[in-house]
């Protein structure tokens, strides 16, 4: 398998991941993964429609995934007519709708060998409705993100030797909820000090938390698109590497902004 499809599968795996383990909605999966927000709707889709389950069953290589996840696969059967979740859920809103009208109505715009059984259709749904309220939860629970920032303020060190006078950095993080606080002085604020500094803290929370929610530095987020950041790959891959994902403050918005401000 070569390096773009390897790629595209992991991003299928992260996506499936941020979307079942930690409910997040598909606007910040998109951020976090760096991929439009369609993809991110289309991965999930396509996961429904293929009834893999979750977690992702061992002996689906990474093959067989980047097979069945392929956007211009044409052998994909169930997306040639996927069920439209959110239609289906507008209309079971109303008086009288019922999924078995809905299911019928479903059919007629598919082919007969491209078709789901009623059950099939329900549980589907079932599952839709519940990864919903999953994308649903609360961002502020108590440990859940970890806001990272410099204070501002740099302070002066003195070498006790040779009395040289240096300003340092104050690299904070905060946990949300709980505002459990992780604080470390280091020279710069460049990546290598930026990274070293979410590796301490880590170790001093004894965890990782879900997100970590960067204000948007140099060193998380090498530019902003509208309110879409653009995530440090070095930074991405960190955070891929202890389990955890980037979600930086959106310029504006002071809900998502460091708690200590």
């Amino acid at each position: 398998m070569g390096t773009q499809r390897r790629a595209h599968v992991r991003i299928v795996r992260d996506v499936l991941k941020y979307h079942f383990d930690k409910g997040y909605s598909q606007r910040r999966i998109a951020t976090v993964s760096r991929i439009s927000r369609k993809a991110v709707s289309r991965i999930i889709q396509t996961h429904y429609d293929l009834d893999l389950g979750w977690p992702i069953p061992s002996d689906l290589t990474d093959q067989v995934l980047d097979e069945k996840f392929n956007p211009h696969r044409s052998a994909n059967k169930a997306a040639s007519n996927p069920i439209d979740y959110i239609y289906i859920d507008e209309e079971m809103r109303k008086p009288g709708a019922t999924l078995a009208t809905l299911h019928n109505e479903w059919q007629e715009g598919n082919p007969d060998d491209h078709q789901y059984d009623y059950s099939t259709f329900c549980k589907k749904y079932r599952l839709w409705k519940k990864s919903q309220k999953l994308s649903m939860r609360s961002e502020s629970r108590y440990g859940e993100a970890a806001y990272v920032d410099y204070s501002g303020v740099r302070v002066e060190v003195t070498d006790a030797q040779t009395g040289e006078v240096r300003k340092a950095e104050i690299f904070v993080g905060v946990l949300s909820g709980s505002q459990y606080a992780f604080v470390e002085a280091t020279w710069t604020q460049r990546l290598i000090d930026f990274l070293s500094s979410h590796v301490n803290m880590f170790e001093f929370f004894e965890g990782v938390p879900q997100c970590v929610v960067p204000d948007n530095l140099k060193s998380a987020v090498t530019r902003t698109i509208r309110h879409d950041p653009v995530i440090n790959e070095s930074y991405l891959q960190m955070c891929r590497h202890y389990g955890t994902a980037p979600w930086p403050a959106r310029p504006g918005k002071p809900r998502t902004s460091p708690m200590w401000r």
